[in-house]
């Protein structure tokens, strides 16, 4: 029995030492001084102890630590997931705009599901160009013109709820955000309005909510990250039942808008009872589209669809709110801007607003950089990479997932001084000489991947947010008040934003 014992550590021991020697030995062939070091954690683990027993909140904090203690760039493994993590502007753009990093990390499995292989999503390179080049019209001039007309709708909607909030001592405006955007999103994604703001019994957003929140648990869970753990639990079970309402409801909005076009093809639609629009979509696109001369099928345009539909929800919400609590504790910073949004549109609260009147802006271009740098929307951007890749003198190992740092290198103090301040002068035109490697400030990612939807974002951001200032004068509830970070896929306020609205004269 001894013996058994015996043999059982000493294999033990085997396997660990020999999980380590094959998770830290692999750039070893091209010498030490090419290797990316990091800490060991406790082998075979890892850092999989470390993180598991952290919350999600902690987990964010962790990582930031790693990162600012690790000069930026480190490998490492939690049990069998290998990743590397760099915020080095000069690697980022390597890995940026080379083809053989386009494959997305193993992270956005989770969204499989529900998203399936849409152009977030996708890691295969000809169906996602394919799907770029379809997508990439849905954001010329004139459509944007249109999505801001749904934007200008829904952020008049949104001051009108607003209202019964002014001269409270205090509320979270988070949700009412969330909500805002979710139907400017499905209006123009899908052609229909959801009513998110005014319905609060939607199934459709009640689904899209919940089912959101099941996968960023999942995200932080350490053993439910994979599908063999994910199977039994009852999470999965209710993530499935709100995946599928959310594909009958898309593939039902789809096929009716397919059968209309069918019917009246060259004509003008609009009938408010099924939500069609003469206005364009992103699904009318879609439907016009062809790829060898075949239509897409309903399940191509779902796929892109919900894909739109979930990048174009969070994050905005995540930029949008993040905005107001910077000009909430920057007073001064809220008060030149508000002058500049009366100089620029008008002292009307109700005003449709343009393109064009959203792209005359100066400072309020600074003052989002600058918010979109200290909390960019999209913290960490994962790739898959399955080749060793020297760059810069370091070797990026195969088989690992490569987390691109996005939040700590625009936080590095060597890329911005005073990283920690909010000084929206930093992106003024006086200082645009100041040298800087172009992939220093990409919170909408960059090179071949770079987000579609930027323009559409900026847009909506500055809309809603001129709309709020026009009608409230934002505060902090409590001077002191500061966000407490999470990061899923989204960088997220866990105590939400709590302010004071005040009504401008």
């Amino acid at each position: 029995m001894i013996t058994v014992i015996y043999a059982f550590i000493v294999g033990l021991i085997g396997v660990i030492i020999y999980w380590d020697i094959v998770t830290y030995g692999r750039n070893n062939k091209y010498g030490k001084e090419k290797a990316i070091w990091s800490p060991r954690g406790i082998p075979p683990f890892g850092l999989a102890l470390e993180f598991a027993v952290a919350s999600q909140e902690e987990t964010f904090k962790k990582i930031i630590w790693y990162a600012q203690t690790w000069n930026y760039r480190l490998r490492a493994y939690a049990a069998w997931h290998r990743f590397v993590l760099v915020a080095l502007p000069e690697d980022i753009e390597v890995i940026m705009t080379d083809q053989r990093f386009l494959e997305k990390s193993h992270d956005y499995n989770v969204l499989h599901k529900w998203l399936q292989d849409g152009l977030l999503t996708v890691s295969k390179k000809p169906k996602w160009q394919t799907r770029r080049k379809i997508l990439t019209p849905a954001f010329h001039f004139s459509i944007l013109e249109d999505f801001v007309q749904v934007m200008n709708q829904q952020a008049t909607i949104l001051t009108k709820i607003l209202q019964k909030h002014v001269n409270d001592d205090g509320f979270d405006i988070v949700p009412y955000i969330s909500l805002y955007t979710m139907d400017v999103i499905c209006e123009t994604s899908m052609g229909t309005k959801v009513n998110a703001q005014t319905d609060v019994n939607s199934s459709y957003v009640k689904a899209v909510v919940e089912v959101s929140s099941i996968l960023f648990w999942r995200m932080h869970h350490f053993l439910a990250r994979d599908d063999w753990y994910w199977r039994w639990t009852p999470q999965k079970k209710r993530h499935d039942q709100l995946v599928q309402l959310i594909h009958d409801h898309t593939e039902k909005i789809i096929e009716t808008r397919r059968e209309e076009k069918l019917k009246m093809r060259k004509k003008s639609i609009e009938s408010e009872d099924i939500g069609i629009k003469k206005r364009t979509a992103l699904l009318d696109i879609l439907l016009d589209s062809t790829v060898n001369g075949q239509k897409l099928s309903n399940m191509d345009i779902l796929e892109e669809t919900d894909n739109f539909m979930f990048a174009g929800h969070d994050t905005t919400t995540s930029a949008i709110n993040f905005l107001l609590y910077n000009l909430a504790k920057h007073q001064d910073v809220q008060q030149k801007l508000y002058e500049e949004i009366v100089d620029v549109l008008g002292t009307d609260k109700d005003a449709s607003y343009t393109v064009n009147d959203l792209s005359n802006f100066k400072y309020f271009e600074m003052v989002l950089k600058e918010s979109l740098r200290l909390y960019t929307p999209v913290p960490i951007i994962g790739r898959y990479l399955r080749e060793d890749v020297e760059i810069n003198g370091v070797v990026y190992p195969k088989d690992h997932n490569i987390l691109l740092g996005l939040y700590m290198m625009h936080r590095n103090p060597n890329v911005f001084p005073e990283p920690e301040k909010f000084i929206p002068e930093r992106f003024s035109e006086q200082r645009s000489h100041e040298k800087k490697n172009a992939f220093s400030y990409v919170p909408f990612s960059g090179g071949y991947r770079n987000c579609i939807g930027q323009r559409f974002a900026q847009l909506e951001i500055k809309l809603v947010t001129a709309r709020i200032l026009q009608n409230f004068h934002l505060e902090l509830a409590d001077p002191n008040f500061e966000p407490i970070l999470t990061a899923e896929l989204i960088l997220k306020p866990v105590n939400g934003i709590v302010v004071k609205l005040k009504p401008r004269n």
